[in-house]
């Protein structure tokens, strides 16, 4: 299959799957708990986008206490729990990792 028709059939997927929501005269509710249910999605994939940037270094795992991107990422996380403002946690994350980079 041809990456143009992939294209096509992602972009069609994702165009139905939020027509189907966002419509108002489509007449589609979701439970509570499906709504609970769907809550983890933004969590999950923002996780995939990046543990393998964090723990992995061309294929391989990495565990260094010393890499930029490690001590940046925990200290992004810690700054997330504590303040739960997403701004301040990305600012304080680039701020620690370029700073890192530029001294290591």
């Amino acid at each position: 299959m041809s990456n143009l028709v992939l294209f096509a059939l992602m972009a069609l997927i994702v165009f139905i799957s939020r027509y189907v929501f966002l419509e108002p005269s489509v007449k589609l509710t979701m439970t509570p708990k499906l709504r609970h249910f769907l809550s983890f999605t933004a969590p999950a994939v923002l996780t995939a986008i990046w543990a393998p940037i964090v723990f992995l270094d061309q294929g391989e795992f990495r565990i260094n206490y010393i890499d930029p991107i490690v001590v940046a990422a925990m200290v992004t996380t810690v700054v997330a729990i504590k303040t739960q403002h997403a701004l301040a946690a990305v600012a304080v994350g680039m701020v620690c990792f370029y700073g890192l980079r530029w001294v290591i």
